[in-house]
């Protein structure tokens, strides 16, 4: 509700640490800038989402990632789910009633415009097959409740970018394949939840020829998403 409110997640450096990492939070339109939070110079933010009904309601995810000219260590004990419920001044990680107990990696996260107390997140489950599991999860705001989306028994695909479909119960995410390809790039799909989270029919892709990225619902006949340079 107020344009010069913004929150900045700060993943930090590519290939070393540094203290830099974490979530900054404006409130003059970028003048200047506050760390509202860090966990580490290990783990950054990469993802934030406001309440559409309460903007002090702040969800963000951070990542711990080590960059090597050889390896990806990705995940670790800073990726974690965070909640603010006073606009950024403190945090709570989201722990226990359903939500897994095991190291994460990467995670994304969309809130539900139609009601804030739903959220989707999509998280790198680094203690199991990364090329073969990476679920669409669906939580409450308290964090009471956590259940896959879709992708409990359905591996191969890295589902990317999702974002709920205006007026429906669908989700619009990106299928990148194996572990991702550049720049999260992958087919645009629509998700249907309605029949459970195995159901092997429930993506629906939107095109054929070469992979998209970003895609973001307008509604649910009108989506935008970028190839290369266009849009």
């Amino acid at each position: 509700t107020n344009p010069n409110v913004v929150y900045a997640a700060a993943l930090g450096a590519i290939w070393r640490s540094n203290p830099e990492r974490g979530l900054y939070k404006t409130e003059d339109g970028g003048q200047n800038w506050q760390l509202v939070k860090f966990i580490s110079d290990k783990a950054g933010f990469v993802d934030v989402a406001l309440d559409p009904s309460n903007p002090d309601v702040v969800w963000a995810s951070s990542y711990e990632r080590v960059r090597g000219p050889y390896f990806l260590r990705s995940g670790g004990p800073g990726s974690a789910l965070w909640k603010s419920t006073d606009a950024g001044a403190t945090w709570t990680e989201v722990k226990g009633t359903g939500w897994p107990e095991t190291q994460k990696g990467r995670m994304n996260l969309s809130i539900f415009p139609g009601d804030g107390r739903i959220i989707y997140t999509r998280w790198e489950y680094v203690d199991r097959n990364q090329v073969s599991f990476h679920h669409l999860w669906v939580t409450t705001p308290d964090g009471a409740r956590q259940t896959v989306f879709f992708g409990n028994m359905r591996g191969g695909t890295t589902m990317i970018d999702a974002k709920p479909i205006p007026g429906t119960q669908k989700v619009l995410a990106n299928f990148s394949p194996g572990h991702g390809a550049n720049e999260h790039a992958g087919k645009a799909t629509v998700v249907s939840g309605d029949n459970g989270p195995d159901d092997a029919a429930a993506p629906k892709t939107l095109h054929k020829g070469g992979n998209i990225r970003d895609p973001y619902p307008l509604a649910e006949d009108l989506f935008l998403m970028a190839r290369g340079n266009q849009l």
